[in-house]
């Protein structure tokens, strides 16, 4: 019996690491504000468990850190921490604040946290008082004013050492809604990156530039220039627009997250007059709608991407590695039939 070929078990070895490698994994977590539950949905938008999570309270942002995810009660002005796969609370009053202080954004660096408030709701609020706080894992406090003088700040993206913070401004009478960009210590570096903007809300990135969510005309002051219930595309290093209006005709898209190459949209309807719609929508880099319906969960706010999918380049590379067997297999075999 011949003995394989070394070199073609290694090929083969690798091409099925490989293989495995580019095998989508993760999952969608939405969370219902009204309710206070947080399910899980497969990519494909199909549930896992629609109530994962209980006692999560009022909607704001998620975010995963190892087991654990971190979730912003706005309305109980908390942050609780739950096992991301039981869905049992690990300590669901982690990091509480003052009655008013409304947190909303969550994003984690390392070892910390940091998490955006904006203080009194309503059209009587006392104007830019919103914060961006910096914590420890464990709930522990480095620094509850790294960032002051906010407008409103309900999202917050960390990539690397670039800290990006969106300003809502919905009740201002003197700007509109922006981006500012810090650095992690809490310095500003360009304080308005994005200006002009109609109800900012949700915020990726991808590459070089930022994909911006913009509400319905009743949640800004009309101050901004860009289309309500759409979604822009902006450069993350200089602020220009590319597209203000890469996708339209959405329903007050309150947050965002990136699914390998795709956009999805948490669209929330006409909040002020009844619950939220919860309908999540996936559309490409480009704008192109993939599924407009991906996933309807009544009464949901918030979406949070876990894992990842794999990119065109993870399937060149394992088409390659392929090649490369079957090329070295032919010259081996052609160098036996000349001898």
């Amino acid at each position: 019996m011949r003995r394989p070929n070394n070199l073609f078990m290694l090929v083969i070895a690798a091409a099925m690491l490989f293989a495995g490698h580019v095998t989508a994994f993760g999952q969608i977590y939405l969370l219902n504000g009204g309710a206070g539950v947080v399910g899980e949905y497969n990519f494909d938008g199909t549930p896992i468990n629609t109530s994962l999570i209980t006692g999560a309270g009022g909607s704001g942002d998620m975010v995963v850190s190892g087991s654990a995810i971190y979730v912003v009660n706005e309305s109980g002005n908390s942050v609780g921490e739950f096992n991301l796969n039981t869905g049992a609370a690990i300590n669901a009053n982690l990091i509480t604040y003052p009655t008013g202080t409304s947190p909303s954004g969550i994003a984690i660096s390392g070892s910390h946290l940091f998490i955006t408030t904006s203080g009194p709701q309503g059209p009587t609020d006392p104007g830019a008082v919103g914060t961006v706080g910096e914590f420890n894992l464990d709930g522990s406090v480095v620094n509850a004013n790294l960032i002051t003088g906010l407008d409103r700040p309900t999202s917050i993206l960390i990539s690397g050492a670039q800290m990006f913070v969106v300003n809502k401004a919905e009740n201002s009478t003197v700007v509109a809604g922006s981006v500012g960009e810090y650095n992690l210590a809490g310095t500003a570096v360009n304080a308005s990156l994005i200006s002009g903007l109609n109800a900012p809300s949700g915020i990726v990135l991808s590459g070089q530039n930022l994909f911006i969510s913009s509400g319905q005309p009743s949640d800004d002051n009309g101050l901004g220039s860009n289309p309500n219930n759409s979604v822009g595309e902006y450069n993350a290093i200089t602020g220009a627009t590319v597209n203000d209006a890469l996708i339209t005709g959405l329903s007050d898209p309150l947050r965002l997250a990136l699914l390998g190459d795709d956009l999805l949209v948490m669209n929330i309807g006409n909040s002020t007059s009844g619950p939220f719609i919860g309908q999540v929508g996936e559309y490409g880099l480009d704008g192109s709608t993939v599924n407009a319906d991906l996933i309807s969960d009544p009464g949901a706010g918030n979406i949070l991407v876990v894992g990842s999918v794999p990119e065109p380049s993870d399937y060149a590379a394992l088409a390659a590695l392929a090649a490369l067997g079957i090329a070295t297999l032919q010259r081996r075999h052609t160098k036996k039939r000349l001898r």
